[in-house]
């Protein structure tokens, strides 16, 4: 079982459950210095009680300086906590921690910034596709279906092929990630993002992509016509 478990061994189940009270305590004051500096208050209006701010402290000075845990200080501590990330949800100490300003976005970023930095290359490279699909389109013109070479060279006409065939996936990628970076950065901004839902981003994408791709596309002829209209 490894050491991050929130369940207890047999064989030393007093250490564990200390280790696993002092971590809940730092979670509990990480949660509890952000509701104070950022005045937070619930959709409904509710404050954190002063009342819960001193048994929030106390329980955790308790924890932090005894080497092991008795039922009593494990119940009070995990009551007062419980109560405040409860209130508090959706915001935990797990998602003040990834959306922490550590560093620069370039520089030793958050977990949060990280994946926003990440995702912020993945749009550039959709778009780009979708930049130069575009642009050969205007160049050049649809391409022509099958092996079609005026000087011998069949090169150009298959690039346009595959751009023509990369296009609906790229826009469908692009609009997924333009989706995706508008609610990363209010959960950032929220102190909402969590980073356990990253593949759930990653599944928003690739069906982004999917559904690009069952996108109708127009026949050759019809795009003929509309580049003769333009």
């Amino acid at each position: 079982m490894n050491a991050n478990s929130t369940y207890l061994s047999p064989q030393n189940p007093a250490n564990q459950l200390a280790d696993l009270a002092k971590r809940q305590g730092k979670d509990a004051l990480t949660l509890l210095e952000f509701a104070i500096e950022s005045g937070f208050t619930t959709d409904a209006g509710t404050r954190i009680s002063p009342e819960l701010v001193i048994r929030i402290r106390r329980a955790t000075e308790d924890i932090m300086a005894s080497e092991t845990i008795g039922p009593k200080q494990w119940a009070e501590f995990a009551i007062a906590y419980y109560q405040l990330t409860t209130l508090m949800t959706p915001v935990t100490a797990a998602t003040v921690r990834d959306t922490r300003e550590v560093g620069s976005l370039f520089k030793d970023p958050s977990p949060a910034q990280a994946f926003t930095r990440w995702l912020w290359s993945v749009t550039i490279v959709f778009a780009f596709v979708v930049a130069i699909g575009e642009l050969s389109l205007l160049r050049y013109g649809p391409a022509e279906e099958g092996i079609v070479s005026t000087d011998g060279s069949t090169l150009p006409n298959t690039f346009l092929q595959i751009l023509q065939v990369l296009a609906p996936y790229a826009y469908g990628g692009l609009g997924a990630c333009v989706y995706l970076l508008r609610s990363a950065h209010r959960f950032i901004y929220e102190r909402t993002f969590d980073l356990r839902r990253k593949p759930e981003y990653f599944n928003r994408i690739l069906l982004g992509v999917i559904a690009g791709s069952a996108t109708p596309r127009p026949s050759i002829h019809a795009r003929k016509r509309l580049i003769a209209w333009r």
